[in-house]
């Protein structure tokens, strides 16, 4: 939904973007894009941890 939100008013500036989204009762831009870098973040986070397990049992199964 905030997609396509974003998609429709972008010519219109982020003013009006932020307008339509709290009209949807959805979080603004800066928000949504805070909720974005966590979650991007938790994902490296996770995949690092991930290939740090497979070594470990690479190294196991020699």
């Amino acid at each position: 939904m905030t997609r396509e939100i974003t998609d429709r008013f972008r010519e219109q500036g982020d003013e009006r973007i932020n307008a339509e989204l709290a009209a949807e009762g959805l979080p603004n831009l800066t928000e949504a894009g805070n909720v974005v870098a966590r979650g991007l973040w938790s994902v490296a986070r996770l995949e690092r941890k991930k290939r740090v397990l497979q070594r470990k049992i690479a190294r196991r199964k020699r």
